[in-house]
């Protein structure tokens, strides 16, 4: 059954949060790569997620993490967040693909 067919009856989704994904993922990413990032790389992902994307997307469950969201996000990076200036494009690409 589809998530928005699910969604649409009431039914609930996923128990697991955007933190939740987010540490598993830095857990993981340096096994996924294999060593084949240098540690300036990695250390920037991990700071991309502990500085943007954990403080905007926090405690919403995964489900809720839509192409919709996402939009939003990058408006509020541009426009709206207090502590940090506008990120160029390229920036704004590499949160968004981690």
């Amino acid at each position: 059954m589809s998530l928005k067919l699910r969604q649409s009856k009431g039914e609930k989704l996923s128990d697991k949060t955007f933190v939740q994904a987010a540490e598993r993922f830095i857990k993981e990413y340096e096994v996924m790569t294999g060593g084949t990032r240098n540690k300036d790389h990695v250390r920037g992902q991990f700071s991309r997620i502990s500085n943007h994307l954990l403080s905007y997307f926090g405690n919403r469950p995964l489900a809720e993490v839509t192409a919709g969201a996402i939009q939003h996000y990058r408006l509020f990076r541009m426009d709206d967040d207090p502590k940090y200036q506008p990120p160029s494009q390229s920036m704004m690409d590499k949160e968004i693909v981690t």
